[in-house]
């Protein structure tokens, strides 16, 4: 009977995470995660089950009630060849294993062959100088020390990584480093193709894991490393698990192939991303998008897509910011900058309620918004695409 209270307890204790999804079709559903596997992802709304394709997801935010205490401050930082990053307490590498114990994840073991690097310094500072090493063609190992500012490294062999030394094969010679006197270490280049991943896990305090296989388990997720090994992340260190990976990219995120200004007057004004003309948020009635273009009459931007994407999406309008005073009048025209074939044309006023366009694109190579004059010359003619993006 107690060990029946225990487990009642713990259910209990143990209540199911709260998300929001947001899906490829542009739905946003909330609630309880029930259930999550390399198809499916089932949702508890309302008191029903919804059940949606991975496929067809987008994101996952999960809402804790508060953001979880910093840990991450004198932790070991943990790069694997996929691109995957936490950190970590402890870190051990020996023989064909990495143990790290600490940070987000607790205790968990991958293959060594997935690691790329372990930084044990945090200085701010020498981050270029890191990256620049990361980046090197590497065919030895890396035992990089911190001399002042500067970093410096040794090439050979990195044998093992402990708590209190780095053993290190220089030429013949194994030489014990004390962990005290090493910045890092990086791996030598290894010829490997890792499995292409379906979720991106971000986690609080700017992990990431790239994962080949998710499951949640009812206590924590599951993943399986694109880079090789098992980790199980407990709900409150992730923040989100990205699916988009290649299904999606905003406009916000590509530059241009060409920009063009014709001015009404002698004044050019500068396309925004992700802001608004004056710097402020791209607001239309009465919502505000984290991303999205506002560009001003007479503008014409192509964006090279490449047919590799299906539908363009985007919430058209004049924003708030002269919107909220009946001002702006524009003419859109979106085409396929190819064979000239218009994709959608239209006023905007700044009267006008927002309109969702939701546009086949599926055969554009150069994609071209022409922001042109309205009938108001060119006066508070700020255009709003948020949200953006095109989509596979």
């Amino acid at each position: 009977m107690a060990v029946l209270q225990l487990a009642l307890f713990a259910v209990a204790v143990a209540a199911p995470p709260q998300v929001e999804l947001s899906t490829l079709a542009g739905d946003e559903h909330r609630g309880e995660l029930v259930a999550l596997d390399d198809a499916s992802l089932t949702l508890k709304k309302d008191d029903k089950e919804v059940k949606l394709p991975l496929a067809g997801l987008l994101g996952v935010r999960f809402t804790a009630s508060a953001p979880p205490k910093r840990v991450d401050r004198g932790l070991s930082h943990v790069l694997f060849r996929d691109g995957s990053r936490i950190r970590s307490a402890t870190a051990n590498v020996s023989g064909r294993r990495g143990d790290f114990t600490g940070g987000q994840l607790g205790s968990f073991s991958v293959p060594r062959t997935a690691v790329l690097g372990i930084r044990f310094d945090s200085e701010r500072s020498v981050d270029a100088a890191w990256a620049k090493l990361l980046d090197r063609t590497r065919k030895r190992d890396l035992l990089v020390i911190k001399k002042k500012s500067v970093l410096d490294f040794l090439e050979g062999s990195v044998l093992s990584v402990g708590e209190k030394e780095v053993k290190f094969l220089l030429g013949e010679d194994e030489i014990p480093v004390p962990r005290s006197k090493v910045f890092g270490v990086i791996y030598a280049d290894r010829k490997i193709t890792p499995p292409k991943p379906v979720c991106e896990v971000l986690l609080h305090n700017s992990g990431r894991l790239l994962a080949a296989k998710l499951q949640w388990t009812g206590e924590a997720m599951k993943a399986t490393l694109s880079a090789d090994g098992e980790v199980e992340i407990p709900a409150e260190a992730i923040r989100e698990l990205d699916f988009s990976l290649g299904k999606v990219r905003y406009l916000s995120q590509i530059e241009p192939r060409e920009v063009k200004y014709t001015p009404f007057f002698d004044t050019d004004f500068k396309y925004q991303r992700d802001k608004n003309l004056a710097g402020g948020p791209l607001r239309l009635g009465a919502k505000t998008y984290a991303r999205g273009l506002c560009i001003h009459s007479k503008t014409s931007l192509v964006y090279r897509i490449n047919t590799d994407y299906r539908r363009f999406k985007a919430v058209v309008g004049i924003d708030h910011h002269r919107a909220q005073k009946g001002l702006g009048d524009v003419h859109l025209v979106i085409s396929n900058r190819d064979n000239k074939k218009i994709l959608f044309e239209g006023d905007v006023r700044g009267t006008d309620e927002p309109r969702t366009i939701d546009l086949d694109v599926s055969q554009v190579r150069d994609l071209e918004i022409l922001v042109d004059f309205g009938g108001d010359l060119d006066i508070s003619d700020w255009l709003d695409l948020a949200d953006a993006r095109v989509t596979k």
